[in-house]
C-alpha cells in the first residue's frame, strides 16, 4: 500500500468530532464510521473479530489495551475500547488509535485486498483518503 496508514490515521482523529471534542471520543466516533461502513461487505461479525484482533495486537505496544474490546463476539467492542481510551492522557490515546486502525487496515487489505480497502476508506472518509491511492506492485 502506498498510503501512509498513520499518517492518515491522524489526519482522520483530526477529522472526527466538534472542535475541542475530547481525542478518545473522536477516535471511537472514527472507528464506528469505518466499521459500520465496512461491516456492509464483511459482516458484523467479520468486522468485530478484525477489530478485537487489532487491538489486542495494538496490546503489545500499549498494554492498557488488554482486553480493551472484549471478546471477537463482544455486543459493543468499540465502546469497551472507548471505555480504555478515555482513562489515557490524548497523546497516548492518538498513539493507540493510529496504531489499532492501522493495524484493522492491515489485516482487511490482507483478506480483501489493498485496493479494495483503499476504495472503502475513500468512501468513509473521501476528504482524508485520497481516492486516487494505489496499491503497491
Amino acid at each position: 500500500m502506498t498510503l501512509d496508514l498513520a499518517a492518515t490515521a491522524r489526519r482522520v482523529l483530526a477529522s472526527e468530532g466538534n472542535a475541542g471534542a475530547p481525542v478518545a471520543d473522536c477516535a471511537v466516533l472514527a472507528f464506528e464510521r469505518v466499521t459500520v461502513h465496512l461491516s456492509r461487505l464483511v459482516g458484523v461479525a467479520g468486522i468485530k473479530t478484525l477489530f478485537h484482533r487489532s487491538v489486542v495486537l495494538s496490546s503489545r505496544t500499549f498494554p492498557w489495551l488488554v482486553n480493551a474490546a472484549g471478546g471477537s463476539g463482544g455486543d459493543d467492542p468499540i465502546g469497551a475500547l472507548g471505555a480504555r481510551l478515555a482513562d489515557q492522557d490524548p497523546d497516548a490515546v492518538a498513539d493507540a488509535f493510529i496504531l489499532v486502525l492501522s493495524t484493522f487496515v492491515g489485516l482487511l487489505g490482507r483478506l480483501i485486498g489493498d485496493a479494495l480497502v483503499l476504495q472503502l476508506l475513500h468512501e468513509v472518509w473521501p476528504s482524508v483518503v485520497p481516492g486516487d491511492a494505489k496499491e503497491t506492485p
